[in-house]
């Protein structure tokens, strides 16, 4: 069984991978303070595309399928971090603040720049 913290790094990377391709940016241009419509430029469809998806992943992490379902509406002024912490929520995750959830995004872009973190 994969660790909390490595299903949380994944389901992190998940995510921006998705907010990344849907709005055509690079990854490794992703901050978390973006916005998803004005930074980013998703639009409706961009949105709806974002939002199935980070449900699709809210459902692995919680092993069932969560009702009801993630609101597009909800990610049309959210910034990138904002949109990471509404899947977690999802999840049930309320132990997660803002603080680790930034945290945990700056992690996963760093490891998508190629700066593996250290292992000693």
């Amino acid at each position: 069984m994969e660790s909390d913290e490595c299903q949380l790094a994944t389901a992190a990377q998940d995510a921006l991978m998705i907010i990344a391709g849907a709005s055509g940016t690079a990854s490794r241009d992703l901050r978390p303070g973006l916005s998803l419509t004005a930074d980013l430029g998703l639009d409706d469809a961009g949105l709806a595309l974002v939002a199935g998806y980070l449900q699709r992943i809210a459902e692995r992490i919680r092993g069932t399928v969560h009702a009801p379902p993630f609101d597009a509406e909800l990610l049309r002024d959210a910034l990138v971090w904002q949109a990471v912490a509404a899947m977690f929520a999802q999840t049930g995750r309320d132990d997660l603040d803002d603080d680790a959830i930034r945290c945990l995004i700056a992690s996963t872009l760093g490891r998508l720049r190629g700066h593996a973190p250290d292992s000693g």
